[in-house]
């Protein structure tokens, strides 16, 4: 399905001189098809035509879906990077927790042992006393004078005979 000889020609290789209108040459070219009823001609440029326009659609739809590929692929490393980087912040998270539970339990345990040291017979006692002083100020105050008075000497006595023991 050659054209005949005289339909397509330049004078030179990148001349233009003679080139025509698409519209015009397609019908020269149909009609010098000798191969091809006329008919089957024109049907066989119309397919043609139809199945490069097609051609190109499909090649812009698929650049289209590469460059939607990639994006979606940067987005996913993107994630995953960001997945990484959470996961390691939950990890050092976990670890805070269990840390900080421990002290709760700690703290937890020493508050115990304070309040069984603070209902102590002896403490209680004290506690009783404190409180019918303070129903009189004076002598109260005077206790309290006293006892921080004798509190101190007790630890200078007690710094005095650890420096002696060293």
């Amino acid at each position: 399905m050659i054209p005949k000889v005289g339909c397509l020609y330049r004078v030179r290789k990148n001349s233009m001189l003679r080139t025509y209108k698409k519209w015009p040459a397609m019908r020269r070219l149909a009609r010098n098809l000798v191969a091809l009823p006329r008919f089957d001609a024109f049907r066989l440029q119309s397919f043609l035509r139809h199945s490069k326009q097609e051609n190109e659609a499909f090649e812009a739809d698929l650049n289209r879906l590469h460059n939607e590929n990639q994006a979606l692929k940067s987005n996913a490393e993107s994630f995953a990077a960001e997945n990484s980087n959470l996961r390691l912040q939950l990890e050092h998270l976990r670890v805070d927790n269990e840390k900080l539970q421990n002290e709760n339990t700690q703290l937890t345990n020493q508050v115990q042992n304070l309040s069984a040291q603070l209902n102590r017979t002896s403490l209680r006692v004290i506690r009783r006393l404190v409180d019918q002083l303070a129903r009189f100020p004076r002598l109260y105050a005077m206790a309290r004078f006293t006892s921080s008075i004798t509190w101190r000497i007790v630890q200078r006595v007690r710094r005095t005979f650890s420096g002696w023991r060293s």
